[in-house]
């Protein structure tokens, strides 16, 4: 006699004796199989943020996540003063003029984006000291090379600051300093779903 081994993935192995017999045509019996359900090990999905991607790319980069600092009421430039290699000094109180260093370069030497757009276009007005963390989802500190995607050339690097992507939201923060100093912060957005059109203020 013979045996036939049947086995699978999903399915319980069976073996199947059968008696073969010389000069005769053998036929093989239906053979019935049950199905084995599988117990797998442990799966992990981990995912990656938006932050996590941009400081795994090629590049001397710092990623700051603002999120944690949303009404917190602190301008970009403090939060900024974190950061290593970055040094802000303030001539005064809260929205005085400020001197910005990375890496010991300054002034022209560091260039200032938003959503990859330089900041040179918006005026004077719009700088670090005056925007709020609020209105941004993170800000990525490029130390030297900088991608191709900013296209500019700054011997000291950049600061590329990303806007918050939620579809709508308001926010308002009030902080006071010295010397009397008071500042009111309202911004938000309005994104109408089907024509994608985003007024931000």
């Amino acid at each position: 006699s013979q045996t036939i081994v049947v086995s699978g993935i999903g399915v319980k192995t069976k073996k199947v004796p059968i008696h073969v017999t010389a000069g005769k045509v053998n036929r093989i019996p239906d053979i019935e199989i049950d199905t084995q359900a599988e117990e797998l090990e442990e799966v992990q999905v981990i995912g990656k943020s938006e932050a996590r991607r941009q400081q795994e790319q090629a590049y001397a980069i710092s990623v700051l996540d603002i999120k944690k600092a949303y009404n917190s009421a602190a301008p970009l430039n403090k939060l900024l003063n974190n950061v290593s290699s970055v040094r802000i000094r303030e001539e005064g109180g809260m929205g005085s003029n400020y001197n910005f260093s990375l890496n010991g370069f300054s002034g022209n030497q560091v260039k200032f984006f938003l959503d990859g757009i330089p900041m040179d276009n918006f005026g004077s007005s719009f700088n670090l000291a005056n925007i709020s963390a609020n209105m941004a989802e993170r800000v990525e500190v490029y130390k030297g090379v900088l991608p191709v995607n900013l296209g500019a050339d700054a011997l000291g690097g950049a600061v590329n600051i990303v806007s918050r992507k939620d579809a709508n939201y308001l926010d308002a923060t009030y902080s006071f300093g010295s010397f009397n100093t008071h500042k009111v912060s309202v911004n938000g957005a309005y994104t109408h779903l089907k024509t994608g059109f985003t007024v931000r203020a």
